[in-house]
């Protein structure tokens, strides 16, 4: 075999450029790696009659010249590859700003981040209209001077807790002031994320619940004037379960029947009643379960204290 030059290469590549070179049966020629800082980056092999050991200089350098480009070919590569992945981070990142911008933005609950001085640092579109607020300008203020007096404290409560404990998630209902001067009720939950770094504020998502506490305060006071009706009425009034027993006594029952006050609830109604009508009103009872809106005008006739022997008969609506 002619003559091969071994000497520039790693010991790991000698041995597979040996078989290699028997493999082709190439009987002549040089050998070079393409190495660069210590990193071999391939193998040069040229082959011809005329090449001698006078010939390895050159070849090297071509070898080195060769390995630099291969080098810089690797890195423009890497660097494509590194530069097209950033890219496909920042688009969906761009994406994802600007998918979670459109439901913040088109949200009907409104959404304030308010920074650790108190001052509110972004509102969004649905929160300013809520209130009337025309502009980002009109409502950049400290979020404090817009809420009801008599309200102000249990805000300023769950804010302490809320700094000194990031887990905890209070819902407040408090008056907040629109831009006419007048107070709306809102339902507010708070959120610690002045640790993020993305956001460094306290989120607050709220909704106006106006006229949800206006029904709240109608069915409060139609509920007191139906009781007062009630427990003044002259007729006795009794509330049952489906299963018979009295849930609620009016107070003209004890005068009427002579058991001490609400000593009947949770008493069987039908251990009251005479048994000769006890069929009857049974009767009435179930089909009064059956039918809504069954009305059932008779006469019962009641025991007036157990053991007392003395009954009444009375007038009843079933």
């Amino acid at each position: 075999m002619g003559d091969y030059v071994f000497e520039g290469l790693p010991m790991g590549l000698r041995s597979l450029t040996d078989q290699f070179i028997k493999l082709l049966k190439i009987e002549q020629g040089i050998l070079a790696p393409l190495q660069v800082g210590g990193e071999v980056l391939g193998l040069m092999m040229v082959s011809g009659l005329s090449l001698n050991e006078g010939d390895v200089p050159a070849m090297e350098s071509f070898a080195g010249q060769i390995a630099a480009g291969v080098l810089n070919a690797r890195l423009t590569q890497q660097m494509r590859n590194e530069l097209s992945a950033r890219k496909q981070a920042e688009e969906a990142v761009r994406q994802a700003e600007n998918r979670f911008k459109a439901l913040i933005e088109k949200a009907s609950d409104g959404i304030v981040l308010v920074g650790l001085d108190g001052k509110i640092q972004y509102a969004s579109p649905s929160a300013r209209n809520m209130f009337d607020y025309d502009n980002q300008a009109d409502i950049l203020s400290n979020p404090l001077t817009f809420i009801h007096p008599d309200d102000l404290a249990i805000v300023l409560n769950a804010m302490n807790d809320l700094i000194h404990n990031p887990a905890y998630i209070p819902t407040l209902e408090y008056r907040y002031r629109y831009k006419d001067g007048s107070y709306h009720w809102v339902e507010s939950t708070f959120s610690n994320l002045l640790a993020e770094p993305g956001v460094q504020a306290v989120v607050i998502n709220f909704r106006d619940i106006t006229e949800r506490k206006r029904i709240e305060q109608a069915l409060h006071e139609s509920e007191k004037y139906y009781r007062a009706l009630i427990e003044n009425a002259t007729d006795g009034i009794l509330v049952l379960g489906l299963d018979g027993k009295i849930q609620y006594e009016s107070p003209s029952v004890t005068r009427m029947l002579g058991y001490a006050p609400e000593s009947l609830i949770g008493m069987s109604a039908f251990d009251l009643i005479n048994p000769e009508d006890l069929a009857q009103i049974a009767g009435a009872f179930m089909e009064g379960l059956s039918t809504p809106g069954f009305i059932h005008r008779g006469s019962i006739v009641f025991f007036i204290t157990a053991g007392s022997g003395v009954v009444l008969k009375l007038s009843a609506i079933i």
